[in-house]
């Protein structure tokens, strides 16, 4: 079963809705600078831990995969973005695979390639801050939504209200565990999320969504269910996962 539109994202309309904005002058990829030129959403960010903050990342790629939905056969970005989600229930589910720019992309035009582009580049990037403990993973995740916020432009106050609350709420209910004043500004700052408990993708859509453990097992298990790992190149098999010492049955709770 293939990743399936949010209501909060299907109610804005925006699906293959006319180009109706342009990418702003932003350098998205310089992510310390978006971090530095919007200290309220980065130190948002700051409160969340790994799980929460992988989670975020899915699900603002969402918004921008699901606004450009029809124009192109993004097939690529949806497995990304699945494999992304499958690390917020466990991180030793993804096959971290760096994103490469096509610079013979064909057609390209900037609005639409190019968004979807910064996109997999910011995930990318988060991705690897999560697979390798980076605890500056929040600076790719203010770029990403940033660019998201870009591509919504009559339906900004919308997606800034649910960025709103559903950092407030994965700040509550996943904390960081570490205070950012503790360290050293570089990047051989590292932490192991492994223990983080599971964030199911219905967490970031459903404001009403319990955090039991009954309901997280079971939305968890229903999204592992539904994955086609044998065709998503960003997920390892289970025979994979087991050789690699996976403890448990791969792609069940």
């Amino acid at each position: 079963m293939g990743m399936q539109m949010p209501s909060v994202i299907e109610k804005l309309g925006v699906s293959g809705f006319e180009i109706d904005y342009q990418v702003s002058d932003i350098d998205f990829i310089d992510t310390f600078r978006c971090c530095k030129s919007n200290p309220r959403l980065s130190d948002a960010f700051k409160k969340i831990n790994h799980k929460a903050s992988i989670g975020l990342a899915a699900a603002i790629a969402e918004f921008v995969y699901w606004r450009l939905d029809g124009y192109r056969n993004f097939h690529d970005a949806q497995n990304r973005i699945e494999s992304t989600w499958v690390g917020a229930i466990n991180l030793a589910y993804i096959k971290y695979v760096k994103y490469e720019i096509d610079e013979e992309m064909e057609p390209y035009e900037e609005e639409i390639d190019g968004v979807v582009l910064l996109m997999l580049l910011m995930l990318s990037k988060i991705t690897n801050s999560y697979v390798h403990g980076a605890c500056y993973i929040h600076f790719p995740l203010v770029s990403l939504a940033l660019l998201a916020r870009d591509v919504l432009p009559k339906h900004k106050k919308q997606f800034n209200a649910w960025l709103t609350d559903v950092t407030r709420r994965a700040a509550e209910a996943y904390p960081c565990r570490y205070n950012y004043e503790d360290l050293d500004g570089t990047d051989n700052n590292y932490y192991d999320s492994s223990d983080e408990p599971v964030i199911p993708r219905e967490f970031f859509f459903d404001p009403s969504f319990p955090c039991d453990d009954a309901s997280v097992k079971k939305a968890a298990n229903q999204f592992l269910a539904g994955l086609d790992y044998k065709n998503n190149p960003y997920l390892y098999s289970p025979e994979e996962m087991i050789a690699k010492g996976f403890k448990g049955t791969p792609y069940s709770l």
